[in-house]
């Protein structure tokens, strides 16, 4: 059973691919920099994809690597242009 903060898992050519609700954004990737089997301490990549055919048009996709365990993983959230994205600032604040 998933967390509730948690859409889907998918695995794409090796890597960890987690789909979140972006009101829950916050709650897993502080998670996943802490907990002891994650660790994931590094934002290497932060990017967006605009569907405008969509109704939630804005995938936002986060890359976060552990350099503890060498693992990659991807969260993905879908938005809309007028609702605004919680901050993750305060979990990954540009250092190690």
């Amino acid at each position: 059973m998933l967390p509730f903060w948690i859409q889907n898992i998918i695995l794409i050519k090796g890597e960890i691919v987690i789909y979140t609700i972006f009101k829950h954004l916050y709650q897993l990737v502080f998670f996943l920099r802490h907990h002891t089997n994650a660790l994931y301490h590094t934002v290497p990549d932060l990017t967006a994809i605009d569907y405008p055919e969509h109704k939630q048009r804005f995938e936002v996709v986060y890359q976060i690597l552990s350099t503890t365990y060498g693992a990659r993983m991807r969260i993905v959230t879908i938005i809309d242009e007028m609702t605004p994205l919680p901050s993750i600032s305060t979990v990954y604040d540009g250092t190690a």
